[in-house]
Formats: C-alpha cells, sequence, structure tokens
C-alpha cells in the first residue's frame, strides 16, 4: 500500500541581507518589492530569482508595501511616514506624515485605507494617495480589512488593568464615517487581535494575534478559536484556501479555515507577512532576511512505501542522477521522530526544505522539482535526533 503525506514545498531565495523583511507585494508572478528595517527596498523582475536592492528611501523602517498597479506603489514606516511611488518602486516620495506607527494598508476599488495603530486612526484616499482625509479615530485599534468601498472592519484591544485585556470589533457600513461595536470581549484575558485580518466575503472573516486564529460568519458579533500560535499575517485566495505568516511557520487552510496545517516551520525565524498571485504563487517574508517562494501552492508529497519497517536509519541516492528538473530521494526511518531533509547549494545555503515533520516509523520517498533552480551541483542532508547524513546530486539542463 501507498499512502501520500503533505509536506511544505516552500524555497528559499537569496535576499543578500539579514536586515529584518516585513511587507511584501507583487503585482504579477515576476515583479515584487519587499520592503523592511533599514530603509531596505527590494525588488525583483523575474519572481525572484534575483533580487536588487533601491537606495531609494531615507534611513526608515518599512513594514507594509502595496501594488497599486505596474507604476504604483504605497509603502508605509514605523515612524508613521506614506510613501510612494509612481514608477513601479525605483523611487519614492513622503506623500503624508502620520504621527503615529503605521502598518496596514488596505486597498480596494480604487480606495486606499491605512490606520495608525498607535492611535486607531483611519486614513483615506480616493485618489491614489494624493490627497488623505481623517476619519473618526478609534482608540486602541491595531488592525483594519475593507471588503468593498463601503464594508470594513476594526479590531484592537488594550490594557484594562494588570495583565487585563479587552478585545473589540468595529463594523462600518458607509466606507469608515460611522463605526458600530459588534463583538466586546469580557474584562479578563478573551482576545488579543494587534496583528491582522481579513475578510472573505461581507459577514466572513478570520482575526489574528499573538494567541491565534478566530473566525466569524456573521459580521463579527462571535468568534471562534480555530488555530492557535503567534500569527502576524493572514491571507487568502478566494474562499477556501488561506495562508497565516507568524512564529516561527507559514499555516495553511483549504477548506474556508476549519482546519489548519503547517506548511512551513522556519525553526526560529518570525515570518512577518505573505502575497499570492495565484492559489499556487507566492511569497512570504520575515526576519534575517527570509524570502520564501511556493509554486505549488506550499504543499508537496512525502509518498510512504508502507512494508515491514525498516531496522536502520538511511538516506539513498536521488534518482535519476543527473536529473532534469525531478528527482527522487528515498529514506528508511526506523523509530518515531523529527525528519527534516534540507537541500543546500554548492555555498552550503539552503535552497528548500523537503521534510520537516514528525514522521512515524517507515520507508519513504520525496520529490525535488528543480524547475526554477540552476544546473549545478547540489547536496540534500537529512537529520534526525540520532542520525545525520548527506549526499551530491546535479541537476543538469
Amino acid at each position: 500500500m501507498s499512502l501520500l503525506y503533505s509536506q511544505s514545498s516552500w524555497h528559499v531565495q537569496e535576499s543578500n541581507t539579514l536586515i529584518d523583511l516585513y511587507g511584501v507585494s507583487f503585482i504579477n508572478e515576476n515583479t515584487g518589492i519587499i520592503v523592511g528595517t533599514n530603509n531596505v527596498v527590494l525588488k525583483t523582475y523575474n519572481g525572484g530569482i534575483n533580487w536588487i536592492k533601491l537606495d531609494s528611501l531615507p534611513y526608515i523602517w518599512l513594514n507594509c508595501i502595496k501594488y497599486i498597479d505596474v507604476n504604483n506603489a504605497i509603502a508605509c514606516s514605523r515612524q508613521g511616514g506614506v510613501y510612494k511611488s509612481t514608477n513601479g518602486g525605483l523611487n519614492w516620495h513622503i506623500i503624508f506624515e502620520i504621527e503615529n506607527f503605521t502598518n496596514r494598508i488596505s486597498y480596494v476599488s480604487g480606495i486606499i485605507f491605512i490606520l495608525s495603530a498607535n492611535d486607531g486612526t483611519l486614513y483615506k484616499s480616493t485618489d491614489l494617495g494624493v490627497t488623505f482625509s481623517v476619519l473618526n479615530s478609534n482608540v486602541h485599534m491595531q488592525c483594519a480589512f475593507f471588503v468593498d468601498q463601503n464594508i470594513g472592519y476594526m479590531a484592537g484591544s488594550w490594557i484594562t488593568g494588570i495583565g487585563h485585556y479587552q478585545g473589540q470589533v468595529k463594523r462600518t457600513t458607509n466606507s469608515g464615517l460611522n463605526w458600530t461595536i459588534v463583538y466586546d470581549s469580557p474584562v479578563f484575558i478573551d482576545v488579543v487581535f494587534n496583528s491582522s485580518m481579513y475578510f472573505i466575503n461581507q459577514s466572513t472573516g478570520f482575526l489574528s494575534g499573538y494567541v491565534g486564529i478566530y473566525k466569524t460568519t456573521n459580521n463579527g458579533n462571535n468568534l471562534n478559536g480555530v488555530s492557535g500560535g503567534m500569527i502576524l499575517n493572514l491571507e487568502f485566495i478566494g474562499n477556501e484556501i488561506g495562508f497565516a505568516t507568524g512564529y516561527p511557520t507559514i499555516i495553511k487552510t483549504d477548506n474556508g479555515g476549519v482546519n489548519w496545517v503547517t506548511s512551513y516551520n522556519s525553526g526560529n525565524k518570525t515570518i512577518n507577512s505573505s502575497c499570492f498571485v495565484n492559489t499556487q504563487t507566492g511569497w512570504a517574508v520575515g526576519s534575517q532576511g527570509l524570502i520564501l517562494k511556493t509554486t505549488n501552492g506550499g504543499l508537496t508529497f512525502i509518498n510512504s512505501t508502507g512494508g515491514n519497517i525498516p531496522d536502520n536509519y538511511s538516506l539513498s541516492q536521488n534518482y535519476p542522477n543527473p536529473f532534469n528538473p525531478v528527482t527522487n530521494i528515498k529514506f528508511d526511518i526506523p523509530k518515531s521522530g523529527l525528519v527534516k531533509i534540507t537541500v543546500y547549494d554548492l555555498l552550503g545555503r539552503e535552497v528548500t526544505s523537503l521534510v520537516n515533520q514528525q514522521m512515524q516509523p517507515g520507508s519513504y520517498s520525496v520529490d525535488w522539482d528543480a524547475s526554477n533552480y540552476p544546473s549545478g551541483v547540489y547536496f540534500y542532508r537529512i537529520e534526525t535526533e540520532t542520525f545525520t547524513d548527506s549526499k551530491k546530486m546535479i541537476l543538469l539542463k
């Protein structure tokens, strides 16, 4: 009998920086921008094979970026400035100064909404950032999301006493002019919404924070926990497929948030945000210059061939070798435990993680599709609690 186990398929891209990266936005499968601390702006024209550092901004901390179209992009800084580029990110100029920390850009149907997370003030532009109007201040609101031009949500929390937090969700039906409280948490610690929210329609959405993900199906009036962990960003592609990034993982749902599975585990890095151009192709960025890409929706498969439990650990030579572009790697696991199989380039840099999960005893195989990698010598390494081994393989295109 042969069984298939889902496993992450995220590939590390070379950023050439150890600076923490916070925001990523792509306008298509080839062209994207990443922003981070220390005025880092990276741009790619080939899907992330190469990233070019643009020296076009002052020494600031950029924490969010949004492509409006192929020429226009908006970025926000931790210091409060809102910046705009009209040539695809090559040059930037400040268009609006906000005194407080800004962390979210919501763009829908030609309208830009920017939230100041420190004081909950919402700013709105209907002319691509030429002018901004100040909407009602919503104290303690830390994240916002607009479903369309009129319907939007805010969420936040605050300290009400020593160790006490209160969470609140607000809803608008008139483009932010007025807000109605739709959810109030109990006085004691309940939910801490200080990270992200995403609504897939006017009534169904997700909120995240340091304590996990909550889902609502009735305009925010009720919230149900659907996943734990520290979640910093939420993104859905359609109504069913969604990704959440945080520390130290990317998790994925393919059934509208009912179930979530680990798609990638970074080990000790924080994954701050993601951007998908379709259900298969997306990028995620994080601490220490981390850039990840997937071209198969973040999942691949490990094949269990069944049969007898092996007596010893083993890692077989990949076949075929040389290969182009797919090769198969077989390995044996005699006892339960965490198993990692990682691919490295000739310089010892991690290229991709093929296996990174708890596994039962058995004989397995996993494919590596190197369609997006150049010809050359690569190494793959298996790591368990008591066993390690490495082998060389050659990609020949």
